[in-house]
């Protein structure tokens, strides 16, 4: 990759005839997808998106528009060297509207991408309301809100001041950038969209998973034991799942 692909993606494993490029959970990073390149064949190519403000791009400010975001995470595909090769998105939560929007930008350059994985995400088009949260200014009431919903952070990060010091602004610049992301309506995406799903996330039900099915060509959902995280703790059969349908790709 090149120094300005790699400004955007961490490679988990090399580029290879076709590629998946995951995005991730509010305040989380490349690290949590780390271990997925031991379920990905040699045959795929993955990549983990940097989100500015955290790991190595920590001295970056943390965005909080949504639809620059993905449109700066476009273009960085459309120049990198793997554009011409078949490009998978996945993402979780934030991640899912995130890899949404970068498929419809990459299409307004003509790159297609065939395959779009969403977990974790209500569909972006739906009428309910995204929350507050980001408006909350004290720290303590932000916090046990956020636990309230998401059960998102540690009590152990919450008792460590510096911990809590370093995973507080990104974790609110991302529920900003969800918070007051707006969807615009648009044709439907020339793919599949692969809905993924906790079976006791209590904020992402199947009424709000149905509408993702107006936005691609054809729609398929899986449910996993677990809660809003579970693609953690069900790391290996969401692997599984990603991998098996990726090589059943027609290209």
């Amino acid at each position: 990759m090149s120094p300005e692909t790699q400004q955007w993606f961490a490679v988990l494993k090399e580029p290879r005839a076709i590629n998946c490029c995951v995005f991730p959970y509010s305040g989380s990073g490349v690290a949590s997808f780390a271990s997925w390149k031991r379920g990905f064949s040699d045959e795929v190519g993955l990549f983990a998106a940097k989100l500015p403000g955290r790991e190595d791009l920590l001295e970056q400010p943390a965005r909080t528009e949504l639809l620059p975001l993905a449109s700066d995470f476009a273009n960085a595909i459309y120049r990198s060297s793997f554009v011409n090769q078949p490009l998978v998105l996945a993402g979780f939560s934030l991640g899912a509207l995130l890899a949404f929007e970068v498929a419809r930008e990459l299409r307004k350059l003509d790159v297609q991408v065939p395959l779009l994985f969403a977990g974790a995400a209500r569909a972006p088009q739906g009428r309910w309301s995204r929350g507050q949260l980001h408006k909350l200014k004290k720290d303590d009431d932000f916090i046990n809100r956020l636990n309230q919903l998401y059960s998102a952070i540690p009590q152990s990060v919450i008792d460590d001041p510096a911990a809590r010091s370093l995973l507080l602004p990104i974790i609110r610049a991302d529920i900003t950038l969800f918070e007051t992301y707006k969807y615009s309506a648009d044709e439907p995406l020339d793919c599949e969209i692969v809905t993924l799903a906790g079976s006791e996330d209590p904020v992402v039900r199947a009424k709000h998973i149905a509408p993702w099915k107006q936005l691609g060509q054809s729609h398929r959902h899986r449910s996993f034991a677990g809660g809003h995280y579970f693609a953690r703790t069900q790391r290996d059969a969401v692997v599984d799942t990603i991998c098996r349908r990726i090589h059943r790709l027609k290209i």
